[in-house]
């Protein structure tokens, strides 16, 4: 699994290896499944322990701390609408020069409750917060980093400044 090999395959090698095909309940003939849910189950309850070690306890204390979210959408079946079902809140910085990411939870929503209970899970404060501008992000940054700088994403910057523009041009 660490060197990219995706569940299903991961799955497939450890059924073979361990001899433990299905076999078909009318020939008796073994099949192969690759069903990913083994590495699955595995992932779950192995991760937390394998990563422990490795698991940042405070955030960054030089250069920028990188803060988003990625919203996950779900399908409603009745109406066929997509809905928000939670967001993945992400921390990232760089070590000794590297990218590295320090921090990953998954959340109901965006709210500043929800994010300052993401920040104040490692100790201290990075010196600069680099975000969009989002309120319920911004709210929680300026209350749990309260002396860090809060820079704005220029990326989030650029895209609403297209968005606008391209209002612009529609109305004109």
């Amino acid at each position: 699994m660490g060197v990219g090999t995706s569940y299903r395959q991961a799955a497939l090698v450890a059924r073979e290896r361990a001899r433990r095909l299905r076999a078909d309940s009318q020939t008796g003939e073994l099949r192969t499944t690759r069903h990913g849910q083994l590495v699955g189950d595995w992932v779950e309850v192995f991760a937390p322990v394998v990563f422990e070690p490795h698991r940042p306890i405070a955030w960054p204390t030089a250069g920028s701390l990188l803060l988003d979210d990625l919203p996950f959408s779900v399908r409603d079946p009745a109406t066929g609408r997509f809905r928000i079902a939670f967001r993945v809140f992400c921390a990232a910085g760089f070590e000794a020069g590297r990218p590295k990411l320090w921090r990953v939870e998954a959340f109901p929503d965006a709210s500043q409750a929800n994010w300052e209970t993401f920040l104040r899970a490692l100790e201290g404060a990075p010196p600069r917060v680099v975000c969009d501008n989002h309120y319920g992000l911004n709210g929680a940054v300026r209350a749990v980093f309260p002396d860090a700088e809060l820079y704005l994403c220029e990326w989030h910057l650029r895209h609403a400044l297209e968005r606008l523009m391209a209002k612009i041009r529609t109305r004109a």
